[in-house]
C-alpha cells in the first residue's frame, strides 16, 4: 500500500503535517526531481559522507545548467534538510499524520526570478568589484593619459629641433642655389635658349666605391660615369647634361672645382673574367671590378698591356687602355714629367749633401713626379 502522497512525495513545511508518531523508513529512501517546482531532492542515506557543492553540480550538469558560482549560490540559498513521508491510511483531513519517515536533502533549481541572501550578498561583491575596477581602470587611464601626452610634448620639441634644423638647411641651401644660378649665368646666359636635349643639372652625389655620380635634372636622378669626366666632380656642382632619348649621354661640369683626376700609367698584371689587377708605378697594386656596361671590360685587355689608371681621393675610378689615347702626346707629357722630378732630385740631393751638417735637409715636395 503506497503510504505517501505521490503529489508531494516530501515535506517542505513541517507544520502542514503531524510528524509525532512517524518510525524511521529506509524504504523511503530515494533520490529523483521533483519537476513542477522544479526541487531535488534525495533521502540521505542515497548521498552519505557527499559534499552538499559536489551533489548540486552533479545536479546542475545534468539537467543542462552551467556549472558557476552564480548557479550554485542560488540554488544553496534554496536548499534545506526535510523529511520524505508514508502517510496513514486514515488521518485527519486537515493534517495528515505521517505514518514513517526518510530524512532528505532538497534544493530548488536556480531560478532568475528568486535570489536568495547568499546571492544577494554575491551581487553586492560583484557590484563593488565592478566599481573598483572602473575606478582602477579610469586612474590607469589618466595615468596612460598623463604619460601620452608628455609623450607626445617631448615628441612636438623634437620635431620643432628638427623643423628649425630643417628651416635652417632649406635657407643654406637656396643660398648656395641663388648662388650658383649668379654663377651659372656667366656660363649660361640664357638657359632656355640651350637645345632640347640639354639640360641644366646638378651633381647631388659622388660614389667612389660605384665609381658614379648623379645627376638631378628637374625631378629626375641619373646616374653617370666618373670616369667619362673631363674633370674632377664635387658636390652640389652645376652642369650640363646632354641626352639621347631618356639615357644620358654626357655631362659638362660648370665652374671649378677643387677636386683633380690623377692619372697613372699601370700594368695589367692579371686578368680576370670580369675584373683585372694592375701595378702602378709606385708598384702598388690595385684591383678593377667592372660593375656596368660603361666599365672597361677585361675582355679587351691583354695580361701585360699598359692602361691608365684615373684616381680621385686614392680611389681607382677608371681605366682607359693605352690604344685609346694619344700615345706620343701622354708619353711624351710623361717622360717630360720624369725627366724634371729627376733633375730636381738630383739636385736637391747634392744641395742636402753640401749642407749634411745642418739641422734642416731640403726634400723633394710630396706629389711631384708621375
Amino acid at each position: 500500500m503506497d503510504k505517501f502522497n505521490p503529489k508531494m512525495p516530501f515535506v517542505d513545511k513541517e507544520e502542514n503535517y503531524i510528524l509525532d508518531q512517524a518510525k524511521y523508513c529506509e524504504q523511503l529512501g530515494i533520490l529523483d526531481l521533483y519537476e513542477p517546482k522544479q526541487i531535488f531532492y534525495a533521502s540521505l542515506n542515497k548521498i552519505p559522507y557527499q559534499n552538499p557543492v559536489k551533489i548540486i553540480e552533479n545536479v546542475l550538469d545534468t539537467q543542462g545548467y552551467k556549472i558557476n558560482l552564480e548557479n550554485i549560490l542560488g540554488c544553496i540559498d534554496q536548499s534545506q534538510f526535510g523529511y520524505r513521508i508514508g502517510l496513514r491510511s486514515k488521518g485527519s483531513k486537515i493534517k495528515p499524520v505521517a505514518d514513517t519517515f526518510m530524512h532528505t536533502f532538497q534544493f530548488k533549481l536556480p531560478n532568475k526570478s528568486t535570489i536568495g541572501k547568499l546571492l544577494s550578498l554575491f551581487y553586492e561583491e560583484l557590484s563593488k568589484h565592478g566599481d573598483e575596477a572602473i575606478k582602477l581602470h579610469k586612474n590607469n587611464q589618466n595615468h596612460n593619459n598623463t604619460e601620452k601626452i608628455k609623450a607626445l610634448e617631448a615628441d612636438l620639441r623634437d620635431l620643432r629641433r628638427v623643423n628649425n634644423s630643417q628651416q635652417a638647411r632649406i635657407d643654406e641651401l637656396t643660398r648656395k642655389l641663388n648662388k650658383r644660378q649668379t654663377g651659372n649665368a656667366t656660363h649660361l646666359a640664357d638657359v632656355e635658349s640651350l637645345p632640347d636635349e640639354i639640360k641644366l643639372g646638378e651633381v647631388t652625389k659622388i660614389n667612389l666605391q660605384s665609381r658614379l655620380i648623379t645627376v638631378r635634372c628637374g625631378k629626375s636622378y641619373n646616374k653617370f660615369p666618373l670616369s667619362h669626366l673631363a674633370s674632377a666632380p664635387k658636390n652640389s656642382q652645376a652642369c650640363l647634361v646632354a641626352f639621347d632619348g631618356s639615357s644620358i649621354q654626357n655631362v659638362f661640369l660648370l665652374g671649378n672645382s677643387n677636386n683633380k683626376f690623377e692619372k697613372r700609367l699601370c700594368t695589367v698584371l692579371y686578368k680576370f673574367t670580369n675584373a683585372l689587377k694592375i701595378r702602378d708605378p709606385l708598384r702598388q697594386e690595385w684591383l678593377y671590378v667592372s660593375k656596368s656596361a660603361s666599365d672597361l671590360s677585361p675582355d679587351k685587355i691583354k695580361r701585360g698591356s699598359k692602361v691608365i689608371a684615373t684616381f680621385l681621393d686614392n680611389h681607382l675610378v677608371g681605366l682607359t687602355p693605352l690604344s685609346n689615347i694619344n700615345v706620343e702626346a701622354f708619353m711624351e707629357s710623361f717622360c717630360e714629367k720624369e725627366a724634371s722630378y729627376q733633375i730636381r732630385s738630383d739636385h736637391l740631393e747634392q744641395r742636402n749633401k753640401e749642407n749634411k751638417r745642418g739641422k734642416i735637409q731640403i726634400k723633394p715636395a710630396s706629389g711631384e713626379g708621375s
